[in-house]
C-alpha cells in the first residue's frame, strides 16, 4: 500500500502528459530508433504507434516500410516478402497503410496489422497503380492511378481490395485522398470544374458527396489529413512559379476557412491534425530560408518553431518538418541533418504552467495520504 500511495504523483505527472488534447508551449526532442541505426522518416502516429520508412536513398538502398509501437521502442520492419521496397504512412490503433512494389513496376496500396506478413494487398482491379495514405478504424483512403499514369482517383476501401470505391467526383479529372476519420475522407481533385487547378475535397464515403472546400482568393488548394471536425493542407496565393503555399485549416466548408501563415514566412502547410492541434512545416525570413517543423492550435499567432527543440541533438539538424500528431501531442516527422542525411525524430510536450500546477497539488495530496492515522 505504502508503495502505491508513493508512486501516486508520478502516475499523475505520466497522465498528464498522455491526456487527450494536452497542450504544451514547449517541447522535448528525440531521434526514433531503426535498427541498424539507419536513416528513416516518421510519417503518421496514433496513440503512441508510429509509422513510416528507412530512407533508403541516403545509403543508396531500398526504403523499407516501419513500425514502432511505442516512441521508446525499436522500429519494426514490415516490408513484405516478395517487395522491393515499401512505406507505410498512416497509422490507426491497430493497423497501418501504405504501399509496397517491386524494381521497375507498379506499386500497390498495402494494408498491415504490425508484422510483415499481416500484409494485405489493396490494389484494385482496372487500376496500374495504388498507394494506401490514412487509416481509420476499418476504412483506408488513398488513391489509384490508370492510364500510364495520366488519371488517378481517390479511393476508399474497407479491408480488401474488393471493397474499393472510386471516389473521383464528376467533373473532376484527377483526385487523391490523404486524409480519413470515420465516415469522412479528405484530399483534392482537379478537372474541368476547377480550371484544371487543385481544390481541397471532402468526402463522406461515396463519390457524389464531394464537397469543395476550396477558399475564395486563392489560387489552389489540397487537404491531407482529416479528423471528425478539422481539415488542414494549405491554400496557395497565386499561380504559378511565385505561388506561395499558406497552411489552411477548414471545418467542413469552404467559408470556414482559417489562414494559418504566420508573419515572415514564405511557404506553409499543415500535414496533421488532432485534438492537439495542427502540425506542418514552413520556410521563409523567419527560419533563415530553412525548412522548418511547425506546431498550431488553430490560428496564425499560435505557431512554435519546433526546430527550436531539435538544438542539441546530435548530428544536428538544420531542416526539419511534422508529419503527424497524437491526440496526446506527440508530433513526429523528420530531421535532415548537415550531412544530408535524414532522421526520425518525435516531439513530446512538456506540461504547461498550469498543468506543473495540477502536479504540486498531487504531490502535496500524495505526502498528507502518507500521514500515519491517529
Amino acid at each position: 500500500m505504502k508503495t502505491f500511495i508513493w508512486m501516486a504523483p508520478l502516475l499523475v505527472v505520466l497522465s498528464l502528459t498522455s491526456m487527450p488534447g494536452f497542450a504544451a508551449t514547449t517541447y522535448v526532442a528525440q531521434f526514433l530508433d531503426i535498427p541498424g541505426n539507419l536513416p528513416g522518416v516518421a510519417y503518421g502516429i496514433s496513440g503512441r504507434n508510429i509509422v513510416g520508412r528507412t530512407d533508403g536513398f541516403s545509403v543508396g538502398g531500398q526504403n523499407d516500410a516501419i513500425f514502432w509501437t511505442d516512441p521508446s521502442a525499436t522500429a519494426i520492419d514490415i516490408n513484405p516478402t516478395g517487395f522491393g521496397y515499401s512505406g507505410a504512412s498512416g497509422a490507426s490503433d491497430t493497423n497501418q497503410v501504405g504501399l509496397g512494389g517491386v524494381t521497375n513496376a507498379p506499386f500497390h496500396a498495402l494494408l498491415w496489422s504490425g508484422s510483415a506478413a499481416s500484409a494485405i494487398d489493396l490494389h484494385p482491379t482496372g487500376f496500374d497503380s495504388s498507394s494506401a495514405n490514412a487509416v481509420s478504424g476499418n476504412s483506408q483512403v488513398g488513391k489509384a492511378v490508370k492510364d500510364q499514369g495520366q488519371t488517378t482517383h481517390a479511393m476508399l476501401w474497407h479491408g480488401t481490395a474488393a471493397s474499393a470505391v472510386d471516389l473521383n467526383p464528376t467533373g473532376f479529372t484527377n483526385s487523391t485522398a490523404l486524409g480519413v476519420s470515420g465516415a469522412i475522407q479528405a484530399g483534392s481533385g482537379s478537372g474541368p470544374l476547377t480550371s484544371d487547378l487543385n481544390h481541397a475535397l471532402l468526402w463522406n464515403g461515396t463519390a457524389d458527396s464531394a464537397i469543395d472546400l476550396h477558399p475564395a482568393g486563392y489560387g489552389y488548394s489540397e487537404v491531407f489529413a482529416t479528423n471528425d471536425s478539422t481539415q488542414c493542407g494549405y491554400a496557395a496565393v497565386g499561380i504559378g512559379e511565385n505561388s506561395r503555399g499558406h497552411a489552411m485549416i477548414w471545418h467542413g466548408t469552404a467559408a470556414s476557412a482559417v489562414d494559418l501563415h504566420p508573419p515572415r514566412f514564405s511557404g506553409t502547410d499543415v500535414l496533421a491534425v488532432s485534438i492537439a492541434g495542427q502540425a506542418g512545416s514552413g520556410f521563409g525570413d523567419a527560419t533563415g530560408g530553412h525548412i522548418h517543423a511547425l506546431y498550431w492550435d488553430g490560428s496564425a499567432a499560435s505557431y512554435i518553431d519546433l526546430n527550436d527543440f531539435l538544438i542539441g541533438l546530435s548530428p544536428a539538424i538544420f531542416n526539419s518538418a511534422a508529419n503527424g500528431i497524437s491526440d496526446n501531442g506527440i508530433i513526429v516527422g523528420w530531421g535532415i541533418d548537415t550531412a544530408g542525411v535524414t532522421h526520425a525524430v518525435a516531439w513530446f510536450p512538456v506540461p504547461e504552467p498550469a498543468s506543473c500546477g495540477l502536479v504540486l497539488v498531487a504531490l502535496f495530496a500524495a505526502s498528507f495520504w502518507q500521514r500515519p492515522r491517529r
